[in-house]
């Protein structure tokens, strides 16, 4: 079962049966090309999609729907608080985690005001932080 999910409970049935949807959305190409190829790899089920910037995330949240958003911070154009907080008027329900490799105070402050379900440093991420998050 998904701890949060903004889908009906006939919607959360069909798609746990049809596996996880994972959106990430980090303006590093290869990062984010690394990342969805390790995490359709560490499960079977689990379907990624990516996007190099929060505009474009958006968007893909708005037509689709994911379980689980992965969302960097440091980003052109819209920054990752700025992302979150549209995510979190769209639905409190997003498992929205956040990854960054080297984030100023500041901005690690102003995202925890905007409540992700977690901050992760990108430097020692390890795809198993994010079971308590997915059992399917």
């Amino acid at each position: 079962m998904i701890r949060k999910s903004s889908l009906s409970s006939n919607d959360q049935q069909n798609s746990i049966n049809s596996g996880l949807k994972i959106l990430i959305i980090d303006d590093d190409r290869e990062y984010l090309q690394s990342l969805s190829y390790n995490l359709e790899n560490y499960r079977e089920g689990i379907t990624v999609i990516g996007a190099i910037s929060g505009e474009i995330g958006l968007d893909y949240i708005e037509n689709n729907g994911f379980h689980m958003i992965l969302l960097d911070l440091i980003m052109p154009g819209m920054n990752g608080v700025e992302v979150l907080r549209q995510i979190r008027k769209m639905s409190q329900n997003y498992i929205v985690i956040i990854l960054t490799a080297h984030a100023e105070e500041d901005l690690i402050k102003q995202v925890k005001k905007e409540k992700p379900d977690e901050i992760f440093d990108k430097v020692d991420f390890d795809l198993e932080k994010l079971n308590p998050y997915i059992n399917f």
